[in-house]
């Protein structure tokens, strides 16, 4: 009965006049109201006692830094003298708490702290607890982190709430000291304690950690832990109500916004959200127990397009931890179209990184069927809706569908042999190749397949494309050399057609290695089919020289300067090309928040809307 009454009052005054009262009565009533204390099998912390006023205090902004803390010591002057040196050590940890984190005075804090370690004894766990708060409080993560690792590893007597804040605030600093494996570990044992609080209000928190300790893993550059962890946490968001509380409805919306982190540090490509800003992250981010009061107005996207997006994030880390094959179970109503665009998405970029033949025609047939029906809807923004996801597969395209889309399905089959044999992967190649004769879900030129197996000579600008990156294979087999100008060709080619695919950013890469291997043997071996190399000499080795912000730049920079001396008719023409090329990159870089160097910010995309610029060399 007193700690209910205790518990109720709204004063740390009135706290104080509990206490005097209690001062006046006999040992024996002192003994009866704090029996519920001394029984083990009741649970019942003494820190419930005195906490219920600081707690209303506190909500109602009215603590007196001096005065409360000044009363604190009172009463812990009456617990001594009652022989409750438990009660004693709260009262000292709560003056402690106010001294530092309503008086801002640090020093004090610590101060009085060390001192009750000396009057109560150096193990005291609330004290050391309380101290590495002050020290956490003051971003001296390094001896925080030192008094809490004592506690965490001695199994000291804490309450599981205090664990859980314990394990938390051990686990940020050791993060800011980038020991992140220590991070891991201490945000899991939050999560323990918070799950075994057995209170509604810390399952937040409880899943919050697991999402933050999965961080950890990531930034300790274990990839494979975290996705699976931050399966967990998707599985366990589906049982949290994000309207139970401000902590859910915080715990839903961030544990969305590290999947757009997460997917952004995987692709090294920005993703923007409102204001064009670029998603961050920061250690305790997922479990912050004092969410901002706005975060429940935040729009929530379908948990299923979380899943979605986690594949898609373990598709572009290269990785296959079960999440893709398996997520047809945490898909309760089917497959919802949004989330198989950004899976498609996924896959391909997967399969063009990998070279995975069978992976890039499989999802190469889902993409023209999502295509197909996209345009027979009206375009991506109505087949795209986030806030009213459609549930169900895409039909199977028609063939007259995949008809209508045989250009950008080409442009597709002509990158991925490109990035074969831009890495020297002629077994994918072939593959590639054998592949193609029977194909399933798409359509293609028949020209276009002999073209690439060598076996006819193009008459159009694919089926030229195609040509050349046949005769690029045959050089893996250590056939004649390309000359100057079907290397110029082919690196032009790549671009054009990469940045159609949507796969600029890896052909970019792969192709600037190519370039300055094929660009090194040209100058020592072929120099006698250039036209007056001396003359362009400084200008090539400048430009190599040359700072651009991405590969796709430096390319064109490249390829402009080495132009004159390849002695083609069309040379003004092909140049102005080249120019127009450059300078609409560096607009579109300029344009982009940066991470790092960024190129395209949808990753296995086909382009729509764009009609191509051909372009032909004129021997």
């Amino acid at each position: 009965m007193f700690l209910f009454q205790a518990r109720q009052l709204r004063k740390i005054d009135e706290l104080v006049s509990a206490f005097d009262f209690l001062e006046s009565c006999d040992e024996g009533f002192r003994a009866k109201v704090f029996e519920p204390y001394d029984t083990p099998e009741l649970l019942v912390d003494i820190d419930l006692l005195i906490s219920g006023a600081w707690l209303k205090e506190h909500d109602a902004n009215t603590i007196d830094p001096s005065a409360h803390a000044a009363a604190y010591a009172h009463m812990e002057h009456l617990a001594i003298g009652w022989g409750r040196r438990d009660l004693a050590v709260a009262c000292r940890k709560y003056q402690a708490i106010i001294l530092d984190e309503y008086g801002n005075d640090k020093d004090a804090a610590l101060s009085l702290l060390d001192k009750g370690l000396n009057a109560y004894g150096s193990t005291s766990s609330e004290l050391i607890r309380a101290k590495a708060k002050v020290l956490y409080r003051a971003n001296d993560h390094q001896a925080s982190l030192e008094l809490s690792s004592t506690l965490i590893e001695g199994d000291a007597p804490l309450s599981e709430t205090e664990k859980a804040f314990l394990g938390r605030e051990a686990a940020i600093s050791a993060e800011k000291q980038g020991d992140f494996n220590v991070a891991r570990r201490y945000y899991l044992f939050g999560a323990v304690a918070a799950e075994a609080c057995g209170v509604s209000d810390m399952m937040p928190m409880h899943i919050g950690l697991l999402a933050d300790a999965a961080l950890a893993s990531w930034h300790a550059g274990d990839r494979e832990t975290c996705l699976r962890e931050v399966g967990v946490v998707l599985k366990k968001l589906a049982t949290l109500d994000s309207k139970s509380s401000l902590r859910a409805a915080h715990c839903h919306a961030v544990s969305r916004h590290i999947l757009l982190w997460l997917d952004q540090e995987a692709t090294g490509e920005v993703r923007c959200i409102a204001n064009d800003e670029i998603p961050r992250i920061y250690p305790g981010l997922v479990s912050n127990p004092e969410p901002h009061p706005d975060i429940g107005k935040r729009f929530l996207p379908a948990l299923e397009l979380s899943w979605y997006m986690l594949a898609q994030i373990e598709n572009h880390c290269l990785l296959d931890v079960g999440i893709t094959r398996g997520i047809d179970a945490h898909l309760p109503k089917g497959p919802v179209r949004e989330g198989l665009i950004l899976l498609t998405e996924g896959k391909l970029y997967k399969a063009f990184h990998t070279r995975n033949v069978e992976l890039f025609l499989s999802t190469l047939a889902e993409t023209v069927a999502e295509f197909a029906l996209s345009t027979m809807i009206g375009g991506k923004e109505k087949s795209f809706d986030v806030e009213n996801i459609t549930y169900g597969a895409f039909p199977s395209p028609t063939v007259e569908e995949m008809d209508a889309l045989a250009t950008l399905t080409e442009q597709q089959i002509l990158s991925f042999a490109a990035t074969c044999f831009l890495d020297n992967d002629a077994a994918s190649y072939d593959r590639l190749m054998t592949a193609l004769a029977a194909p399933e879900g798409f359509t293609r030129r028949d020209e276009l397949v002999e073209c690439l197996a060598g076996r006819a000579n193009g008459t159009d600008y694919y089926t030229r494309y195609a040509s050349l990156l046949s005769d690029g294979r045959k050089t893996l087999d250590q056939a004649s050399p390309l000359s100057p100008s079907q290397v110029f060709e082919l690196a032009l080619k790549l671009i054009e057609t990469g940045k159609l695919a949507g796969q600029i950013r890896l052909l970019s890469k792969q192709a600037l290695i190519w370039l300055e291997g094929r660009w090194g043997f040209i100058w020592e071996r072929q120099r006698f089919l250039l036209r007056q190399p001396s003359l362009h000499e400084r200008d090539i080795s400048d430009a190599w020289e040359q700072y651009e912000p991405n590969e796709t730049a430096k390319i064109l920079v490249i390829l402009l300067a080495t132009l004159p001396t390849l002695g083609i008719s069309n040379q003004s023409e092909i140049s102005v090309v080249l120019e127009d090329m450059l300078k609409a990159e560096r607009q579109s870089i300029a344009s982009k928040p940066t991470l790092a160097a960024t190129q395209d910010a949808t990753p296995g995309r086909f382009k729509r809307g764009h009609t191509h610029r051909a372009t032909i060399l004129n021997d």
